[in-house]
């Protein structure tokens, strides 16, 4: 995802970016910052609060790279006019989940808010200048700093919120609801089946490149790669060289790699990986080796030759509930219990309020279905209709029910 929409998520809530007339995007295939023209018009009624359709859909584009390239595609095919009935009944097919789901939040958070001030919760201080300098400063390289809706103001603003509805949160939970230790260790062994895993290796590896780049950015030959690969080998093999100390000094490998002696690592740090995941000349390399054991000197795909020392395998089976695991599930349980709460308080508080959907200008309430679509109790609730409206023209106009608010 593109780092300015991690910072605009960062700020969330349905206010965060309420106030942008332009929702700002960055496509990922360039460098250019834009501006994304969105239509609005006022889809919902929280008391005296209102929802636009742009509040909505700027929280949609915040939510990824999918939804971003969504809204581009309609754009350049509306200026193509080559948009049409088919192209709106696709699009719709994602757009409307999507737009329901953040309508929901978005009423969620406003209540959130509403209740955090009127218990006059408070936001951490330290906490609110280290996310806001972190904000600016990301902010200022991207050049749109008092841009709409980026002034420093609405940036204290917005992000406030956020912290206020964060601490909100931790309120529906005591010490009395936190897990328990023999609480994880049933969650672990009823799902022990989630946390298998295939054999893997921990592999270090040192790798010559036959190409390289000189200070200029010029592409050099290096005839002997294969013959000084082979020098390292033996300088380990038969001197008994120190592998992670040649990967350090000697090795091709980025410098993220080099510094850990040339042990590789998934993505989430985890050392074991699996060879088949590489090239095939890598994983016969590994095949047969016993632990300590360093591979004979191969070609590795990009342009190179190496070698590799494995340090240990590891059979199937299932993770160890150490301290990495417990705590994933400590979470899992936590955030659930969380979740919970705050669903029986988002009832109570749906009840207590005013809440409306606005369609042409007419109010009408919202069906607990449309809050709680997946709680079994509220699916025999009608729903508003979904069909949407379309020109003969075929020029798109979005829906028009509460649930599926008109563009």
């Amino acid at each position: 995802m593109p780092a300015m929409f991690n910072l605009c998520r960062s700020l969330g809530g349905c206010a965060a970016l309420a106030c942008v007339a332009l929702a700002l995007v960055r496509p990922a295939w360039g460098e250019t910052v834009k501006f994304l023209e969105l239509e609005n018009e006022v889809v919902c009624r929280v008391n005296t609060q209102v929802i636009s359709k742009r509040d909505v859909e700027v929280r949609m584009i915040n939510s990824g790279d999918a939804m971003l390239r969504l809204f581009l595609f309609r754009e350049r095919l509306k200026s193509e006019n080559q948009w049409n009935e088919e192209n709106q009944e696709k699009f719709n097919e994602i757009y409307l989940p999507s737009f329901r789901e953040e309508l929901r939040a978005c009423i969620k958070e406003k209540l959130m808010l509403a209740e955090a001030k009127r218990l006059d919760v408070k936001v951490n201080r330290t906490t609110f200048d280290k996310q806001f300098n972190r904000v600016v400063e990301q902010y200022r390289q991207q050049n749109i700093i008092n841009k709409p809706g980026f002034t420093f103001q609405e940036i204290k603003e917005q992000l406030n919120d956020r912290l206020l509805i964060d601490e909100f949160r931790q309120t529906f939970v005591n010490v009395f609801d936190m897990p328990k230790r023999p609480g994880v260790q049933k969650y672990y062994e009823d799902h022990l089946i989630e946390y298998q895993r295939g054999p893997a290796v921990k592999v270090r590896q040192i790798r010559i490149c036959s190409v390289k780049t000189d200070s200029l950015g010029r592409q050099m030959f290096v005839p002997d790669a294969k013959d000084r690969a082979d020098e390292l080998r033996r300088d380990i093999v038969d001197l008994n060289a120190n592998f992670e100390d040649i990967a350090r000094t000697k090795s091709d490998d980025p410098e993220e790699l080099r510094k850990r002696g040339g042990l590789l690592a998934m993505p989430e740090g985890d050392p074991f990986i699996n060879p088949s995941d590489k090239f095939p000349a890598f994983a016969k390399a590994v095949q047969g080796l016993k632990p300590g054991e360093v591979s004979k000197v191969f070609e590795f795909t990009d342009r190179s030759w190496g070698f590799v020392q494995l340090e240990e395998r590891r059979e199937a089976g299932p993770r160890p509930l150490d301290e990495k695991l417990y705590g994933e599930i400590y979470e899992l349980l936590l955030q659930g219990t969380i979740r919970k709460k705050e669903d029986e308080w988002f009832k109570k508080a749906i009840a207590q309020n005013l809440i409306v959907g606005i369609q042409d200008g007419k109010e009408m309430e919202l069906p607990m279905s449309f809050y709680f679509p997946d709680d079994p109790q509220y699916k025999t609730q009608p729903r508003p209709a979904e069909k949407d409206a379309k020109s003969a023209t075929g020029k798109s106009e979005e829906p028009k029910s509460a649930e599926n608010p008109k563009r």
